[in-house]
């Protein structure tokens, strides 16, 4: 009976939803600041794995460093990120920290103000990127 009722008890998918710092790397980092990022997330935790799985889809943005303001604009993103989750700690207890990882795609746009080479305008373009993070869930 017990392990009937704790089967009722396991609910395999959730959501939820998050926030954060979002560090810049490589040469953008001399452009950009540290932004925030906004995410939505769907989970899934098969009952026979120690693991789950996590698709998020979410928004950064990251504002620009210095006297750039008048040269370029802010850097927003709009993502999608496949994760695999794994729990830190006993099973049964209701706050889990937790440790994931993924890869995905993101669209990212900026602009350039002004007259830059007689040209200003918008630029898009899409990439791959990975993520960590740690967390907690509450249930």
């Amino acid at each position: 009976q017990a392990a009937a009722a704790a089967a009722v008890l396991v609910r395999p998918f959730s959501v939820g939803i998050s926030g954060g710092p979002s560090f810049i790397q490589g040469d953008a980092s001399d452009a950009f600041n540290t932004g925030y990022t906004i995410d939505g997330h769907l989970r899934f935790k098969p009952p026979v794995l120690p693991i789950a799985f996590r698709g998020d889809v979410g928004y950064s943005r990251h504002g620009v460093k210095g006297g750039l303001g008048d040269v370029i604009d802010p850097l927003s993103t709009f993502h999608g990120f496949g994760n695999v989750v794994f729990p830190i700690g006993l099973p049964l207890v209701p706050v889990k920290p937790y440790i994931l990882g993924g890869i995905g795609v993101g669209r990212i746009s900026s602009g350039v103000s002004g007259d830059i080479l007689d040209e200003g305008g918008s630029r898009s373009e899409t990439r791959f990127g990975w993520q960590i993070g740690a967390g907690v869930d509450v249930s």
